[in-house]
């Protein structure tokens, strides 16, 4: 405690503001860590990386080819929310079912990754066509934007059919 009061560290840790701080985030890394798995918030940090990504770079696209609408950013909201939330449940299947496998010491949940990988995966494909639409397409490698001209033709079709119905209103 002497170490703590000499180095002025007590008087700013042994505040109210300082516990509630401590409280609110401890509950909460308890929380996450009961519905994702422990040592699986990594993953769970890289899908939201991924997926801020994407939301950037399909903003991006969508104000530049003129189709960015309130309406559709509140449906990306909830596709965002079911994206992490499928997860959680591939968290807890593997809790019933004990479909976990330990490597080097971690224990891993089968279906969590089958669930969160194919989530990255299938994030970073629309992430790489986004920054093609967006014109920021020179910092994919071309084999990568090559692997996605499907979604690319897609998302620009999608585009297009969004186009036509705002110019319509």
């Amino acid at each position: 405690m002497k170490i703590l009061e000499s180095a002025g560290v007590s008087s700013a840790i042994f505040t109210a503001k300082f516990g509630k701080g401590a409280l609110t985030l401890g509950s909460a890394g308890v929380f996450f860590n009961a519905i994702f798995g422990v040592g699986n918030l990594v993953w769970i940090g890289i899908l939201a990386i991924v997926t801020v990504l994407d939301w950037i770079s399909g903003i991006r696209a969508a104000k530049k080819d003129g189709t960015y609408t309130s309406e559709y950013g509140k449906n990306g909201i909830y596709r965002t929310l079911v994206m992490f939330i499928l997860p959680v449940l591939g968290n807890f299947v593997d809790k019933a079912l004990v479909t976990t496998v330990s490597i080097n010491g971690y224990t891993l949940g089968v279906f969590f990754f089958l669930l969160t990988g194919g989530l990255i995966y299938h994030t970073l494909m629309s992430t790489a066509a986004n920054f093609e639409r967006a014109g920021w397409g020179r910092w994919v490698p071309i084999k990568v934007l090559e692997s996605v001209a499907s979604e690319i033709q897609a998302k620009t079709q999608r585009s297009e059919a969004r186009k036509s119905d705002i110019n319509s209103k």
